[in-house]
């Protein structure tokens, strides 16, 4: 932390709640539009660290000491902070930039949560869904584009699979990219022409959840019909905080930000994240109620594109050829 900063640290119980549990009892009575510019940190405090107590701390630094002073404000008065709330509540100045706490992002001059805040995002990102009354993505568009297939060249005569691995070859072989890092890449429409092919064989799930790279990230995972386990994941159609944040992460990952259809700070294509494990409970929990065949996540990515007021990436008829 920068010393002789006006500066606040907000401490939880640590056996109440922790990380991004934290950030959301925060975010759900701070608004970061009101913290322009404010610096944010997070960790074990040092006590903790020594084993003397078990605590979470938040912080913020401000040239706004009025910043500082509002903070404290709400959380005393916040019975929800009080239920989790470590004894003492706060520790200031000085002695909050003695302890050892990471950075956690930084508000930027739009009340934006941007940079390197991963719990701290995670946390906002459930705090906004939670005030969404309709979410954009289950609402049905107002004039739905007609989706015509094959979406490309690369979509055409997909070959019969029958397992999770040969499908992954498969992708590897037509939706890798030479500049396209270590993943592999589909626009929206391509990844509609996959699930529709094997919907007898795979079932796709549309989630949503906020993370360290987004507040409201897309992930489609394609099981095996009827099963729960190993999954092939996909990530999209969402946006990081700032352009600068996208190309960071993009630098840091070895994406070519063409093969995401990046605009902007929006990533309008879906690149092969991972495989996932589920065991029964935690498919039932997280995945199930994500069920949908072609004809459903076409009418999400029509929603999510009105969202971002975008379309789609493709540039011409090879699309994903241009920088060979």
């Amino acid at each position: 932390m920068i010393p002789n900063l006006p500066t606040i640290g907000i401490r939880f119980d640590a056996t109440k709640a922790y990380g991004s549990d934290c950030w959301a009892v925060f975010w759900r009575i701070m608004d970061p539009a009101t913290m322009k510019h404010a610096l944010l940190y997070e960790g074990d405090s040092a006590a903790s660290l020594m084993h003397s107590e078990s605590v979470f701390i938040i912080a913020v630094q401000s040239q706004n000491a009025s910043v500082i002073t509002g903070i404290k404000a709400d959380l005393s008065a916040s019975p929800q902070f009080k239920n989790v709330a470590a004894e003492p509540m706060f520790v200031e100045g000085q002695d909050c930039v003695a302890e050892p706490l990471p950075e956690a992002g930084k508000i930027d001059s739009a009340g934006n949560l941007v940079g390197e805040a991963f719990a701290s995002r995670s946390g906002l990102g459930r705090v906004r869904r939670e005030k969404e009354d309709a979410p954009d993505e289950t609402a049905e568009a107002s004039a739905p584009m007609e989706r015509k297939g094959p979406a490309s060249q690369r979509t055409q005569d997909l070959p019969d699979v029958l397992t999770l691995e040969e499908l992954e070859t498969v992708l590897e072989e037509r939706f890798s990219t030479p500049k396209g890092g270590f993943w592999y890449y589909l626009t929206p429409d391509e990844l509609c022409d996959v699930v529709e092919r094997y919907e007898t064989v795979f079932q796709a799930h549309w989630t949503q959840d906020s993370c360290g790279l987004s507040e409201d990230m897309v992930y489609v995972n394609l099981f095996q019909k009827g099963s729960s386990g190993k999954s092939v994941q996909f990530t999209g159609l969402f946006a990081y905080p700032s352009v600068q944040d996208a190309h960071n992460d993009c630098a840091h990952e070895g994406m070519d930000p063409r093969a995401l259809g990046l605009t902007g700070r929006i990533v309008q294509n879906f690149a092969r994240s991972n495989s996932n494990d589920a065991d029964d409970a935690w498919y039932t929990e997280y995945y199930a109620a994500g069920k949908l065949d072609a004809a459903g996540l076409w009418k999400k990515v029509v929603a999510r594109r009105a969202k971002f007021g975008t379309r789609s990436a493709k540039t011409g008829k090879n699309w994903w050829q241009f920088w060979k």
